[in-house]
């Protein structure tokens, strides 16, 4: 049980690996994207999503560029690289993001080019970190009376029995 909490405090942590926040979903060209984001300690990772329209298959062979007009004048371009399931790209970002995002995508399916606006703010995680464990501690205390009522009615039935 202690390993499952533990499991379960980890969850948002390893989300957060991937990007976070969704900051981008729509249909381009031949392409179905979702792209996240978070942004902590002064870094931005800006993760891609990148399927197929027609079938929902992942695009794995792309390749996929990145720049961002900021206030300070052009950025990049960054490679994203495939990291098993999403495109990521990991930069330095100041506090506050107020970007414009462009990516070009170059795979089989064919070449597009898309642009959004990225605000951003440093992510915390401790609210979804106490949510995931006081969901786990109620389900333990449910666990716990539902016993604790079984085995009362149970000790009622064999001293009616009796």
């Amino acid at each position: 049980m202690i390993i499952a909490a533990f499991a379960m405090l980890a969850l948002p942590t390893a989300a957060a690996a991937h990007g976070g926040s969704l900051v981008f979903s729509g249909d381009r060209g031949p392409y179905q994207i979702r792209a996240f984001a978070i942004l902590n300690e002064g870094w931005l990772d800006y993760s891609i999503d990148l399927r197929e329209l027609g079938s929902g298959e992942r695009v794995t062979d792309a390749e996929v560029s990145i720049m961002a007009l900021t206030p300070d004048g052009l950025r990049g371009p960054w490679d994203a690289i495939y990291t098993g399931t999403v495109y990521e790209m990991i930069e330095r970002a100041p506090e506050d993001v107020d970007w414009t995002i462009q990516v070009d995508v170059t795979g089989g399916p064919g070449s597009i080019t898309y642009a959004h606006r990225l605000r951003i703010t440093p992510g915390t995680w401790i609210g979804p970190t106490v949510a995931i464990g006081m969901a786990f501690a109620l389900a333990v205390a449910a666990h716990a009376y539902t016993g604790r009522k079984r085995r009362a009615r149970h000790r009622q039935e064999r001293a009616a029995a009796r």
